[in-house]
Parts: C-alpha cells; structure tokens; sequence
C-alpha cells in the first residue's frame, strides 16, 4: 500500500477510502501487465497538446494568445464531463465548440466576461455545432441532445463571473496566481469555482473526501497547453509539482480497469454494476471505486516506464495511461 502524499488532499484523503475497502481492491499483476503492455505498443504515447487538432493553437509567447489559451483551457474543462449518453458528442467536439466561439465571427463577444457571464444553454449548443462544421458525424445537435446542457452553461457564466470579479476578467492571471505550483492551482480552482470542488463525505467514517477530478484535469491541460515540442514556454504555467496530481478519478476508466482485471469488485458490486444499476453520488460503493481510481497514477508504473530509452516524467506517464486507456474502451 502507498503511503498517503502529503502534498495532495486527493491522495490523503482517499487513502483512509482505500484503508477499509471491502468492495474495490487493485491487482497489482494486472496493472504491471497492463503497464507492459502499453509501454510495448507503438501506437500508444503521450500526445502534445499542439498536436491535438481540436485544440486552440496560437502563440502563446504573446500575451494575448496566452490570455486566449488560458480562458480556453478554463472553458473546456469546466464543461468537460458526463458526456453519456450525448449522441455521438465527445471531448473533441466540446473542445472545437469552445475553439469557435473564442475565435469565430462571435469571438469577441464571447472572450469578454459581461458576454460570457450571460450565456445560455442554446448558445452553448451553436457553439457546439458551428464549430463542428467539419465533422464527419451529424452535427445538429439541440440542447435535448446533451446530458446537463444547463449545467455546463451554468458552469461558464460561473467562470465568467469569477474572473471578472476576482482577476480583472483574466483567465492567465487565474492560472499564473498560483506561482508555479499545480498544487495551488488545483486548490484555487477548487476554492473559487464550486463547479471544480469534486467532493464528497464519506458515510462510514465521516471524512471528507476529495476528488478534484475536473480541477486536477484542468491543471494538466493548463500545463500541457503552454507547452511546445516539450519545453515549457511561460515560468509560472511550468509547474514544479506535476507528478503529486493523482489520476484522474472518472467514471469512464472505471470500466476499462475492470475490463483489464486491474480493478477487481466484490460479488454484489459486480452484480450492480452489471445490471446497471446506478450508484448514487457519494455512495460509499461509488467513493470505493473512485478512491482507488486515484492510486492507478505514474507513482505505480514508474519502473515500468523508466527504462534505457529515458524515464518520461510521472506527470507524462499519467496522461499516457489515461489516453491509452480510453482508446481501448472499444473492446467492451
């Protein structure tokens, strides 16, 4: 068992989770194997963020692509879950959405806080759609199509806000007041946008909990979006603490690990989820599943991946596992 990181609450808080699981375990051989596996595929490793086509690629050496960048960035992930069932809608084409409407014929408008702190969740689905153009699957998407459209617009009128009213309407002030540590960031985003304060209280023990999934995904992202061929382009988005994030605690790749025996449930757990029926939030079963999500992170694979052809950074190894894990979620 992995002693509980002091430096991130996710880690010492879901580590009394994992302590008295009797639902979830890890296995352990399963994960090396899986682990082997993905450091052996060709076709598996970490992608840079300016090579993401849905992505806004622009200077980012100006102050004004890194003010574009940065509200990008916020943007994406304050919208960036629960994308089932959605017709056909993914990451890729939130990201395009968001993309458009900073800089569409409506950018202007939309990269200013009184303009953003008033959109609708019709707006939202224009984005969606104008900047999906080019998309080969059906793109007429309505707000009927998308699970908590509201919400997700409720979520940036609450960015919008937040901006305006504590960093002069400035997403990079936001993301550079934390001094170069993914850490605080993680903790501001948290502290000042409710909708990134993913937590819960535990039943059994009554701790808090804490997961920080979209907040801990949006300092990667923050990290990887001011980065080019790998070197760090502005001092204070160059964070020192990546590798204390944990993996991002989803309920996506919940899936894939069980599917890969790496996550391994206990009779009735298996039989919920198979009948799917739906855990509800903050349940003690879905804090189990969730909690031991976050101790699938580099710290476990690092042998695995420090070879002679160069050890990648643990915060590298985290996004590499994530991605390989969604790209085989077709084999369920």
């Amino acid at each position: 068992m992995r002693m509980p990181n002091e430096g991130n609450e996710v880690i010492a808080s879901t580590s009394l989770i994992v302590d008295s699981a009797l639902d979830v375990a890890i296995n352990n051989e399963a994960l090396k194997a899986f682990a082997d596996t993905l450091r052996g595929d060709s076709k598996i490793s970490p992608v840079p963020w300016e090579d993401c086509e849905c992505h806004l690629i622009v200077d980012i050496s100006s102050q004004e692509g890194a003010e574009l960048t940065a509200l990008f960035v916020l943007l994406l992930d304050c919208m960036n879950f629960c994308f089932w069932p959605a017709h056909g809608f993914e990451y890729e084409h939130l990201a395009k959405g968001v993309k458009w409407a900073l800089t569409g014929p409506l950018g202007s408008k939309w990269r200013s806080m009184s303009e953003l702190s008033k959109v609708s969740a019709a707006d939202i689905c224009s984005w969606f759609n104008r900047g999906n153009d080019d998309s080969i699957c059906s793109n007429n998407w309505s707000s009927a199509d998308f699970p908590l459209i509201e919400e997700r617009a409720r979520l940036v009128r609450e960015v919008a806000v937040c901006l305006q009213e504590g960093y002069d309407g400035s997403a990079l002030n936001l993301a550079e007041s934390a001094g170069g540590s993914a850490l605080k960031l993680m903790r501001i985003l948290a502290m000042e946008l409710p909708g990134f304060r993913d937590q819960a209280i535990d039943s059994q023990s009554g701790q808090q909990v804490f997961f920080y999934k979209r907040a801990q995904i949006c300092v990667a992202d923050m990290w990887g979006a001011f980065r080019r061929h790998g070197q760090p382009i502005r001092e204070k988005l160059d964070f020192c603490d990546m590798p204390e994030l944990t993996m991002f605690p989803d309920y996506r790749v919940p899936q894939i690990l069980r599917h890969k025996g790496i996550l391994t449930y206990s009779v009735r757990l298996g039989e919920l989820v198979d009948s799917r029926k739906e855990l509800p939030a903050g349940d003690r079963l879905e804090l189990e599943i969730r909690a031991l999500r976050t101790l699938i992170d580099p710290k476990n694979m690092e042998e695995t991946f420090d070879g002679e052809e160069g050890a990648l950074k643990s915060s590298s190894v985290s996004m590499l596992l994530h991605f390989a894990i969604q790209i085989t979620a077709y084999e369920i």
